[in-house]
């Protein structure tokens, strides 16, 4: 771990690393890189030390604080559930006198809200853990990026209206621009990237229009789901209710509730995928556009010697608007 580096020099660095982002923060790549700059530089000024290993140890300790936590609350949620099985081994099942009956239902209770707060405990050492980590081989002199705008360069051509293609390959292309970067930010962009194409994966279609209408008819088709499941929980309910009617009708009741629980998990899970779906095209058909507008602005270029528009770097085969190279065809 990272022993030597100034805190202070760091953050100072992650600073000039997180500038050229700043403006570009709508760019869904841009941003993951952005706000793990931000959460590193948070916490290295909210945890006490002169030095980034001073701050490891700091949150290292927590971690173990917080793993000797845990350890107490398994130990007495152990404890109560050892006391309650005892307890039914020994009555033969639940037992009819009030105080033991009293114990076995308050050991149950508290001993799971002990689990739970130890789970708890669990995921707070881990985080502590994680956050020491992200903190390895910092340096002071981190090279920044040249750009901020994490858009890449396009691999088709943009002609004809957006299309889910030309955004799947937007999308590709910023990957692939990011292979070559080594600074830590730019794996949170890659994996910001890589989860919004396995996202739109299971969309077609020859417009953005088009997969925006395919995850808006699932959602809604999962929400008509939810809307019918109390129905179901309450038919159950009723079915077991009416053992008298019929003895089959608890054993089809029990079943219609498990059925609407499947259904009622199963669509909230892919509805809010369809969300997340809806989401993702909202927040990179603005990249695709902004690209779309640079790529028929450089085509209409016809003097590439003499002519400049203005925000226009003309290079020999290319233009560069807000750090992003467009190849564009010489007009003969």
């Amino acid at each position: 771990m990272q022993v030597q580096a100034v805190k202070a020099d760091v953050i100072a660095a992650l600073r000039e690393r997180a500038r050229p982002f700043e403006n570009h923060t709508s760019n869904p790549a841009s941003g993951a890189a952005y706000r793990q700059l931000r959460d590193q530089i948070t916490l290295l000024e909210e945890t006490p030390g002169e030095t980034v290993g001073d701050v490891q140890k700091c949150l290292l300790t927590a971690a173990r604080e917080e793993e000797q936590a845990r350890n107490r609350k398994a130990l007495i949620a152990g404890g109560l559930f050892l006391g309650l099985a005892t307890s039914l081994i020994v009555c033969g099942g639940p037992s009819t006198n009030g105080w033991i009956q009293g114990f076995n239902v308050g050991g149950l209770m508290v001993g799971a809200g002990f689990a739970l707060r130890g789970l708890q405990d669990e995921e707070q050492r881990r985080h502590l853990v994680s956050q020491a980590r992200s903190l390895d081989n910092l340096q002071p002199d981190s090279a920044a990026s040249s750009t901020g705008n994490l858009r890449g360069v396009p691999s088709v051509a943009l002609s004809g209206p957006a299309s889910l293609t030309q955004l799947r390959d937007l999308l590709s292309a910023t990957s692939d621009s990011l292979q070559s970067m080594p600074q830590p930010e730019f794996e949170a962009a890659r994996k910001q990237v890589r989860d919004d194409l396995k996202t739109l994966q299971p969309y077609v279609g020859p417009s953005l229009a088009e997969a925006r209408q395919q995850a808006e008819a699932k959602g809604a088709r999962y929400d008509k789901i939810l809307k019918l499941a109390p129905f179901g929980l309450v038919g159950g309910i009723g079915c077991i209710c009416a053992e008298k009617i019929a003895p089959a009708f608890p054993l089809v009741g029990a079943g219609l509730i498990v059925a609407t629980a499947v259904a009622t998990f199963s669509s909230a899970y892919l509805g809010s995928k369809a969300a997340e779906a809806r989401q993702t095209l909202d927040r990179w058909e603005p990249q695709l556009q902004a690209l779309r507008d640079i790529d028929s602005a450089g085509s209409e270029m016809r003097d590439w010697g003499k002519e400049k528009s203005a925000g226009v770097v003309q290079t020999e085969r290319s233009v560069m608007v807000g750090g992003v190279r467009i190849p564009v065809k010489k007009r003969d």
